[in-house]
């Protein structure tokens, strides 16, 4: 028997402070960021403060393996007391390269004016805004202060995007200037200008660090466009958001071909380039913000207005399909805001902020980061001793494939001759001798099936539900029976096409 699935395995809080409990004071409303493995950096108030939300004492935050570091400090009391001048962290990136294990934040440093009642901090005027490269042990490793090309810019109009390699992209100001870092971990003082030769909203590198991609005015309408990083030419994609420039929200996935924007306030433009043309496939929804692309360009999360609030969705682009992330093990629908959701590399991973009290059991009534943690699709395959006739309904992966070829004897059908089988792709049926009795988990990739060949396949039937399939023999009782309805069952069987 094969049951196929890919499932959200769980929902937890991700936002823990040293104690292991919620943050005292939540988080701020800001996409974390997520790696493959679960690491994850977020914002939040520092904690040991009842003022920090008040006065905007923010601070980077890293959970690692139920470890929880302080990635940039959200007040220094020294500075504070005697100097007048706290840090405020305003959004952070994990760098995909896990080399060096670098992240960039961008901080606020702040000069304090008069003091409020209660408080022994002043209200504080902006005194620069700073891009800083930590360690994971909040180790900071250069700093420098940012600029856009019409002088001093705030915080909340700055943000940092890595490639995989770790080169790092800091769009400064309102209408942006684009700095691209070579290398953050060693110098900060050397970056390339990227001129993309208008006013630009919010700006990202693709994983491969070929492309960034962002929105620009246009003569009549923003358009959506991307610099080739070695030429520094801009290209127009052809595709156009209403709205300001910086309410489109550009995700991408690794390589640049699959771009994911606001293209109004109630759709969302999910596109991918294909044959040199751009596809576009316009999701609607109501009030959708905040998209993010896997790596691989298949999994487009987003932001969309629910029955009563916002919620998270997900967007298979192979399948075509919408489902809900933020919803209860019985399917209730958040019941507060879910806002900022980000995706790991290889979609295994899903944050968002929410401070819904329906998801899990021990939040505190703040916003808190939720992560979702998905098992790779899967099936199980139960063997009998002795020869078995086995099917596989997914691509499998590396571990998979092991598992199989560690048994006795695994033949295949291919060129019109039993072949030991050295891949596994979706659909193919083949021979497995098992010396006892077992089950088998197997994992691997969501796949069109393996095409068929004119005259005798080994395949799973009811894969193939549009072919027209002349002769199907599966087996029963050790003996080959001529199929009466091929779509009905998930086995393999000997198909005449």
């Amino acid at each position: 028997m094969i049951a196929v699935g890919w499932l959200h395995a769980d929902m937890a809080i991700a936002s823990l402070n040293s104690l292991g409990r919620p943050m005292a004071h939540g988080v701020c409303d800001t996409a974390a960021a997520v790696s493959d493995g679960g690491m994850t950096a977020f914002i939040a108030p520092v904690e040991d403060r009842a003022d920090s939300v008040v006065n905007g004492f923010h601070a980077s935050f890293l959970l690692d393996s139920g470890t929880v570091m302080t990635l940039y400090p959200g007040y220094l009391q020294e500075l504070a007391q005697f100097l007048h001048v706290y840090s405020k962290t305003t959004n952070v990136r994990i760098a995909a390269n896990r080399d060096f294990t670098a992240f960039a934040v961008i901080v606020e440093k702040i000069k304090s004016g008069t003091t409020p009642p209660g408080s022994d901090v002043t209200v504080p005027t902006s005194l620069g805004t700073w891009l800083a490269v930590v360690d994971a042990f909040g180790n900071t490793i250069r700093e420098i202060e940012l600029e856009s090309p019409e002088g001093g810019v705030s915080a909340k109009q700055c943000h940092v995007s890595f490639a995989d390699d770790g080169r790092l992209l800091a769009a400064c100001g309102q209408y942006v200037g684009l700095r691209l870092y070579d290398s953050p971990t060693t110098d900060l003082t050397s970056f390339t200008s990227l001129d993309v030769g208008y006013k630009t909203g919010r700006a990202v590198i693709t994983g491969d660090g070929t492309k960034v991609f962002f929105t620009r005015d246009g003569a009549s309408q923003r358009a959506v466009c991307y610099m080739d990083t070695a030429t520094g030419t801009v290209i127009d994609t052809g595709l156009t958001a209403d709205g300001g420039i910086n309410d489109a929200q550009v995700a991408v996935n690794r390589d640049g071909s699959v771009v994911a924007f606001r293209k109004t306030a109630g759709g969302l433009a999910v596109c991918s380039l294909e044959g040199g043309a751009w596809k576009e496939t316009v999701i609607d929804g109501t009030q959708i913000r905040s998209p993010a692309v896997s790596a691989d360009g298949r999994y487009v999360v987003y932001q969309t207005r629910g029955a009563s609030c916002s919620q998270i969705m997900e967007y298979d682009r192979q399948k075509g399909t919408a489902t809900p992330v933020s919803c209860s093990d019985g399917g209730a629908e958040a019941d507060a805001d879910c806002t900022s959701p980000s995706i790991s590399a290889d979609g295994s991973r899903i944050a968002f902020v929410s401070a819904a009290s329906n998801l899990v059991a021990g939040g505190n009534g703040q916003p808190q980061l939720y992560m979702v943690r998905r098992e790779a699709p899967s099936f199980t395959l139960e063997l009998k001793r002795g020869w078995n006739l086995c099917g596989v309904p997914l691509t499998l992966d590396e571990q998979s494939v092991l598992l199989l070829k560690n048994e006795p004897a695994c033949w295949g059908w291919r060129d019109g001759r039993f072949r030991p089988m050295e891949s596994f792709q979706a659909g193919q049926g083949f021979w497995l001798y098992a010396l006892e009795d077992k089950t088998l988990r197997l994992t691997g990739e969501e796949a069109e099936p393996t095409p068929l060949t004119r005259g005798w396949n080994l395949v799973i039937p009811s894969l193939y539900p549009e072919t027209e399939l002349k002769t199907c023999f599966g087996l029963e009782n050790g003996s080959y029976v001529k199929l009466a309805d091929p779509m009905n069952g998930n086995g393999a069987a000997w198909v005449f096409y």
